[in-house]
């Protein structure tokens, strides 16, 4: 990686950053995996059925905003923190 003074370029610097978050999109998705771990995967998989018990608020509240594509289907973390937010208003 190019660096000037210590820094990434901007070229690299943006490189770096898109894959943090396609490690962070990916952290979430396997913890979303190991809170349901029978859950339905893969195309066609519909939404999970969490209720607030299953995953802490605080941890919910932590989740980034949906990647690029959205969230997928079954991924049962953001239909939490879509009821959160509903209850807070």
């Amino acid at each position: 990686a190019a660096r000037r003074g210590g820094e990434l370029d901007g070229a690299d610097a943006a490189e770096e950053e898109a894959s943090l978050r396609a490690l962070e999109v990916q952290v979430w998705l396997s913890l979303d995996e190991l809170v349901d771990p029978d859950a339905p995967r893969g195309e066609g998989a519909s939404r999970r059925l969490y209720t607030d018990g299953d995953v802490p608020p605080e941890l919910i509240g932590l989740l980034p905003p949906p990647p690029a594509g959205g969230w997928p289907t079954a991924f049962g973390m953001h239909t939490l923190l879509q009821g959160m937010a509903s209850r807070a208003r």
